[in-house]
């Protein structure tokens, strides 16, 4: 089933898999915010070089004629900007999260369209094999018949033919179908190729959602639109910490000096005046990205009703056509049978026969391909709506 191979490739797709790991990546930013600044340690030593200036009796290691700095400082973080980088961190891991959502959403798409690729593919085959036996039955009829002396061997000629087009026909479908499936395998993580079942349907005639609702929960589940709005909170956020960035961080600690074995103590601070660098560079390039994110925004809300009013009035139509093809099969089936029970009884033609046939076949095939492109048009409305990754839910 469709919603089987989305689940599947949402648990073993090898690029999902990768992707899932900048999650990981993005969360360690939080970790590298919430650090602290270290402490440093400075220290300095200076030592008497002339002996003539040595303390009386003393050695050139003695402590009386040497100088030691030790000097401990802290760097201390303002204006909240421990607080601001773990909250950008947060952030870029939701963008994060919103990309692989994004990626989600697309390969479910990929996944139901080879999907649905084989699944006409599959109605294809079964009607070539179905039109091929009635075929061969001809043929042996006409076989006899021809024995017989009741048809011409153009006749049977004719009908052998349209046989064999439909055996090169069946040999291209499957060499399609075969393709089809490897490709799907690979989008699911599964080695082999697969294959899906006759009874693998996939019914949405009965699908029915108000254009205002799918619009609504457009804007909520809708991929691209939830990164946009997770790029506008980033540039928000990243906004915040620049301003932070502007005020300067102090450097405070303590020094122990002995000099010449007298010790000293005292306080270190530095404060960086703020006089050219508030950092503006930065703070102007947030203030542009946050405007760009809020356009960006806009435009993926604008781009949401377009397509999902488009996808939403194209399934309508979808159905009304599959509505038409199939009173055109109904009525073709009926025109077959006729034309096959007067050919039997000798009052037509092979010709006129086999044209029925080909007719049959032909809105067999037309109506397999308006029923996939019915399926597609769903597909695609879940898609364009945000709807395809809880498509299990349908």
């Amino acid at each position: 089933m469709l919603k089987d191979a989305i689940a599947l490739a949402d648990s073993q797709n090898v690029f999902l898999k990768a992707l899932r790991y900048n999650i990981d990546i993005a969360e360690a930013d939080i970790i590298t915010g919430a650090l602290r600044p270290n402490i440093n340690l400075n220290n300095q030593s200076l030592q008497l070089l002339s002996p003539n200036h040595f303390a009386p009796g003393t050695s050139a290691l003695n402590n009386h004629n040497r100088q030691v700095w030790y000097q401990l400082t802290k760097q201390f973080q303002l204006a909240n900007q421990r607080k601001l980088k773990i909250n950008l961190a947060k952030e870029n891991v939701n963008a994060t999260i919103a990309d692989i959502e994004e990626f989600r959403r697309n390969l479910s798409l990929e996944v139901a369209n080879v999907w649905l690729n084989m699944w006409l593919l599959k109605n294809n085959l079964k009607l070539l094999q179905s039109s091929k036996r009635n075929i061969d039955t001809l043929i042996n009829i006409n076989k006899v018949r021809l024995k017989n002396e009741v048809i011409t061997p153009v006749e049977l000629i004719r009908t052998e033919v349209l046989a064999d087009q439909y055996d090169l026909d069946e040999k291209k479908t499957r060499q399609e179908l075969y393709f089809q499936s490897l490709n799907l395998a690979f989008l699911l993580g599964i080695q082999d190729s697969i294959q899906i079942k006759n009874t693998d349907t996939l019914d949405v005639t009965d699908y029915f959602m108000p254009l205002d609702s799918i619009l609504q929960a457009s804007m909520r589940n809708r991929t691209d639109v939830v990164q946009a709005q997770a790029a506008v909170r980033v540039s928000e956020a990243n906004l915040s910490l620049q301003k932070a960035f502007a005020m300067p961080n102090i450097e405070a600690g303590g020094i122990y000096n002995p000099q010449n074995a007298i010790p000293y103590g005292g306080l270190f601070i530095t404060i960086p005046l703020p006089v050219f660098d508030r950092n503006q560079g930065e703070i102007q390039k947030s203030k542009v990205m946050k405007t760009q994110a809020q356009i960006n925004l806009e435009i993926a809300q604008a781009t949401v009703r377009k397509e999902v009013t488009i996808a939403f009035l194209a399934f309508e139509t979808q159905k009304k056509n599959l509505e038409e093809a199939n009173d055109i099969f109904i009525k073709s089936r009926q025109v077959l049978n006729t034309v096959r029970y007067a050919y039997l009884k000798g009052n037509t033609t092979i010709i006129d026969y086999l044209e029925a046939r080909r007719s049959l076949y032909d809105t067999q095939k037309t109506y397999n391909a308006i029923l996939y492109n019915l399926n597609q048009s769903f597909i695609n409305l879940l898609y364009y709506s945000g709807l395809i990754n809880s498509f299990n839910k349908f």
